[in-house]
């Protein structure tokens, strides 16, 4: 068994806070792993993990018509999004490239919250807040 890639933080809702699911430990010794060429890898995602994806998908796509942007809303369209699958950072990652020349890379782990938080802002505060020391 490797060692766990994904550590959560105190902040973290997760209960026990001293288990990481082995799951996204799997998902992030990908991240890691030796690939051929540059791309991302794929991940084989479970049927649990597609279902979840699906309910989301249906969740916040109904939800564009009235609360998403014109632009956001083509290139919503133009990535390829479909209920069916969960998206592959590698398919995500082709599009954006072709664009604008950027690319994504996967990450064992996840990025603190605390570090997010500045950047969840109303409409009217789009600015990162920055925090008084």
């Amino acid at each position: 068994m490797r060692a766990s890639l994904v550590e959560l933080t105190e902040d973290h809702p997760r209960v026990p806070r001293s288990r990481v699911p082995p799951r996204r430990n799997e998902i992030a010794q990908l991240a890691v792993s030796p690939r051929k060429g540059n791309d991302p890898p794929r991940v084989n995602y479970t049927k649990q993990e597609q279902e979840t994806w699906s309910t989301t998908f249906d969740a916040l796509t109904s939800l564009d018509p009235t609360h998403a942007c014109r632009e956001y809303r083509a290139a919503f369209e133009s990535l390829g999004y479909e209920r069916g699958a969960v998206p592959q950072l590698v398919d995500v990652s082709a599009v954006l490239r072709s664009r604008t020349g950027f690319r994504l890379e996967p990450v064992a782990g996840q990025i603190a919250s605390a570090r997010c938080r500045p950047y969840r802002r109303s409409r009217s505060n789009l600015a990162p807040h920055r925090p008084t020391r």
